[in-house]
């Protein structure tokens, strides 16, 4: 009698850990980090930075959503809103005495009264979204369930894979990437450079001015508090320093209420 073996379907058999590591350790040899260059470290990683499950699951939610409305299945609620009646901004200026009594303060444009109009708040009805998320929240997940699970097979089989090291690929999760100029420190993407590297530039020379941290010594107890230079005008008052600064807190303070001008804030 024939095995009944031979006849079941064959499936594609997941690497055990022993074969994954031989596996990676041939995909690594001889090759360095992809961002700085080190070669010590060296993860495997996909060179598509992959979605968190939850924010896979909100955008596939929104574009799913977003094909329901466009097919009329759903109606995305409007609202009632004045504004300008030239960009029909809501940003308006109303004025006491002069006329006319508004000003838009996005294009300047002076009127008597604001229109009325009707616009798109982007989101269903409370009611609608409950019955969407009914209806389709369990295909939506096994949607993204199968994507995930595509792309770890890929991942598992080394297709479209680069290779940092554990730092970069720290901040990769991070959502930062190295900077260009120094490849040393990390920036975020829509910066052109790290905050060191910034710091070295003439524009950025005064942005660090105004963080930088000078010594109060605060009269009434003589401790020591480091203010950001921006905000020594507001935090250098004795009062504000107790408010804001001090760990005791101005209320359980007997220095600051012996000096307190008033009632101290947090018993108001």
């Amino acid at each position: 009698m024939a095995n009944s073996s031979t006849h079941m379907p064959t499936r594609d058999r997941r690497p055990t850990s022993q074969e994954w590591q031989l596996k990676r350790k041939a995909f690594i040899k001889g090759k360095f980090c992809e961002w700085c260059g080190s070669k010590i470290n060296l993860v495997i990683a996909p060179k598509q930075q992959p979605l968190s499950y939850l924010t896979h699951l909100r955008k596939a939610t929104m574009t799913f959503l977003q094909d329901r409305v466009s097919e009329g299945e759903y109606v995305i609620e409007l609202k009632e809103v004045r504004g300008c009646p030239n960009c029909g901004s809501g940003s308006m200026g109303h004025r006491k005495t002069k006329t006319p009594r508004y000003r838009c303060l996005k294009c300047r444009f002076e009127f008597d009264a604001p229109v009325t109009q009707e616009v798109s708040t982007g989101r269903l009805s409370r009611e609608d979204w409950n019955r969407f998320w009914a209806k389709y929240s369990l295909q939506i997940k096994q949607e993204i369930m199968k994507e995930r699970s595509k792309a770890y097979l890929d991942y598992e089989s080394l297709q479209d894979c680069i290779v940092l090291c554990r730092r970069c690929h720290f901040a990769r999760q991070k959502n930062l990437v190295l900077c260009p100029i120094c490849k040393e420190k990390y920036k975020h993407p829509g910066n052109e450079m790290c905050w060191e590297c910034f710091k070295k530039t003439d524009k950025g020379k005064e942005v660090a001015r105004r963080f930088e941290l000078i010594h109060y010594s605060h009269p009434w107890c003589q401790k020591t508090f480091e203010i950001e230079k921006q905000f020594w005008d507001l935090a250098a008052d004795p009062e504000v320093c107790c408010l804001e600064l001090c760990a005791i807190g101005a209320s359980k303070c007997d220095v600051a209420q012996k000096n307190w001008r008033g009632e101290p804030e947090e018993r108001r």
